[in-house]
């Protein structure tokens, strides 16, 4: 495995796949940064506040730097671990790095989950679309274009209407006509997520291929959980479909914001 060097001056999220490494090191950040390491698809830490010197062990194939503003940022990834005498006291490593799921924080000890929500970055909304003659139901989560994160879909309720129907979802990038509104923060006090939920009827099913599929019971609740979760780049939307046409659609997401 060879050493990745990266030099670059750039604003806002900058991604970069093919960066195996074990050993992460931020050389040069004027302003704090936020920094996430992946592999294979899965985020396996995440510093929201990272400064020049931060060094870490993790087992790693890509990284996403974020910038608050145009800064030049560089970075190393190795094959092992090294040290420094460089490092910022408050880098504030928010990933569950304990085998249990906790991560600490100064003295605290926190669940990773917990954090996501005292940085207000989860996310609840619901809506619904009475149904029409000749007409399928749909609720969207909608992330709009130029929102400045990235949603992630954890799960999905559907809350039945009386009458047994099959339901799915399929990805739908295009606004549906009714704005339901943002989603409600996890955090009480916390201030609205930039995601949307919105609702129409249409002819036929909108979106492509199903991704997931149950058979409603009448009168029941269902939920999908969506492990790992559903991506939403700006733009990108998810719909719930019912699949009888002329009735009722009532449900809702919840997701997390980056």
């Amino acid at each position: 495995m060879n050493v990745t060097f990266i030099t670059q001056t750039f604003n806002g999220r900058a991604e970069w796949q093919g960066a195996p490494g074990a050993y992460f090191k931020l050389l040069t950040a004027a302003a704090a940064c936020q920094v996430e390491l992946y592999r294979q698809g899965v985020r396996v830490l995440l510093i929201p506040n990272a400064k020049a010197g931060f060094y870490c062990r993790a087992s790693f194939d890509a990284v996403v730097i974020t910038n608050a503003g145009s800064q030049l940022v560089e970075w190393i990834a190795a094959p092992d671990q090294a040290g420094s005498d460089a490092f910022t006291a408050n880098a504030n490593i928010t990933s569950p790095l304990a085998s249990d799921g906790r991560a600490t924080q100064g003295l605290a000890v926190v669940r990773f989950a917990d954090l996501i929500t005292d940085n207000n970055g989860a996310f609840l909304g619901r809506g619904s679309q009475a149904g029409a003659a000749a007409n399928n139901a749909h609720v969207q989560l909608k992330n709009p274009a130029a929102s400045g994160k990235t949603v992630y879909v954890d799960s999905a309720t559907y809350e039945g209407n009386g009458t047994a129907q099959f339901v799915d979802f399929a990805f739908f990038d295009t606004d549906l006509t009714t704005d339901i509104g943002a989603g409600s923060s996890k955090t009480d006090g916390g201030a609205a997520g930039v995601a949307h939920v919105r609702a129409q009827n249409n002819a036929t099913l909108l979106g492509a291929t199903s991704l997931t599929q149950a058979g409603a019971v009448a009168n029941a609740a269902y939920k999908w959980t969506f492990d790992p979760p559903l991506k939403l780049a700006q733009g990108r939307g998810v719909v719930m479909r019912a699949g009888t046409q002329n009735l009722t659609l009532a449900g809702g997401f919840e997701w997390r914001e980056y």
